[in-house]
């Protein structure tokens, strides 16, 4: 019974080791998991562990919160927005959660006289010709929510009516923005 427990012991206390440094490597306290028991009948199961744990994003990585759950950011939506924005009729502005311009098509460039290399990461109202296109925009972003179906209203721009549609995007149960689509289309 003794040499029972005692083998016991020898085989149970590396498995603990390695679950508590799994679990450290996944909150970003270690960069991998440590190899303090050497046993060569275990390296195979360290290995395919270390590997699997290379491969998953940890706290503080790529958007990880402190809870655990994946963050998004204003890069993640803006990426394939950008694409979708291109192949749109309609002239589109892309902001980031703090409403700072991240992309806008040549359609909304030749409306609104912004151009996107000059209004890179700055707000509209900055950049904008017409005075009242900075608080209309404004108010259009304040009304879209995530979820929803957005805020439509129409503006004049260079003496042509447009219908402004503004959609925030975000994730699941989030308050706030983490951004949004401009989208105009001549009425």
């Amino acid at each position: 019974a003794l040499i029972f427990l005692i083998v016991y012991k020898m085989t149970l206390k590396p498995l603990q080791v390695l679950n508590e440094d799994i679990d450290r490597v996944l909150k970003g306290e270690l960069p991998q998991v440590t190899h303090e028991f050497k046993f060569q009948e275990l390296n195979p199961l360290w290995e395919v562990i270390q590997s699997a744990l290379q491969r998953i994003p940890r706290q503080g990585d790529m958007g990880m919160g402190s809870n655990g759950a994946v963050e998004m950011h204003s890069d993640d939506f803006v990426a394939p927005l950008r694409g979708f924005a291109a192949s749109m009729n309609a002239a589109v502005i892309l902001l980031n959660k703090e409403r700072k311009i991240m992309h806008l098509n040549p359609a909304m460039e030749d409306i609104s006289g912004i151009r996107e290399n000059n209004a890179l990461g700055q707000d509209i109202a900055s950049v904008a010709r017409d005075q009242a296109f900075g608080p209309f925009t404004q108010d259009l972003l304040d009304r879209a929510s995530i979820g929803s179906d957005g805020a439509s209203d129409d503006f004049e721009l260079g003496g042509a009516s447009y219908r402004f549609s503004a959609i925030a995007f975000g994730g699941m149960g989030e308050a706030q923005a983490k951004c949004y689509l401009l989208a105009a289309v001549k009425i």
